[in-house]
């Protein structure tokens, strides 16, 4: 949260805030900072993978460009020492 709120207040709050459906975002902490901030969340419908294909084509390229290179280069797996 506090990531959140350091960029937030460097840029400025959100309106809304979209997410994918996911329980990874389920958080009493996020859900309190979104209230006092007058944040939106806004949950993709359950089992309408289409609901909000913008999320979905970001979470597809973010995964693919950052963690999987990221996960690679970085891996106990993969580093040697």
């Amino acid at each position: 949260m506090a990531t959140l709120e350091h960029i937030c207040r460097s840029v400025s709050y959100p309106q809304s805030i979209s997410f994918d459906q996911g329980s990874e975002f389920i958080s009493r902490d996020l859900d309190l900072w979104a209230y006092e901030k007058g944040v939106v969340l806004d949950f993709s419908r359950p089992g309408k993978p289409t609901g909000n294909g913008f999320i979905k084509s970001f979470n597809g390229k973010f995964q693919t460009e950052c963690l999987n290179a990221y996960w690679l280069t970085c891996s106990p797996f993969s580093c040697r020492s």
